[in-house]
């Protein structure tokens, strides 16, 4: 099994601060849009039927799901980043041991092993 080594570092940070940038302009494009939607409605545009009412609902909570996913992501990007500057990234933070290698360059905000996050999942 290989697993993350020290010298793998800036490889992953550039990673990291390439995804934290991304959400940061996801977020940022989410909120200018949110702006522009309050100024239509302050307007004076209104919903006329039904249909425009469900759709405009749905919507809605679309964006606050992807929104909540954003700002999640970005969290973990944030606390990965911690992880590599304090020397425990790619260590599992349930069991100490470490995470493999493919696992995190799948998804580099890991914070448990495979075998961990199932049990997780489970519980």
């Amino acid at each position: 099994m290989s697993t993350f080594q020290p010298d793998m570092a800036p490889r992953f940070m550039d990673l990291l601060a390439r995804r934290e940038a991304q959400l940061q302009a996801l977020l940022a494009e989410e909120a200018a849009d949110e702006r522009a939607q309050a100024e239509a409605h302050a307007t004076g545009v209104e919903v006329t039927d039904t249909k425009e009412l469900a759709e405009e609902v749905t919507m809605t909570a679309v964006h606050d799901m992807q929104h909540a996913h954003a700002v999640a992501e970005l969290e973990a990007v944030r606390a990965a980043r911690q992880r590599l500057d304090a020397g425990t990234f790619g260590q599992c933070a349930t069991c100490g041991e470490p995470i493999e290698l493919r696992r995190l360059e799948a998804v580099p905000t890991a914070i448990r092993c495979i075998r961990c996050q199932s049990l997780a999942e489970k519980a």
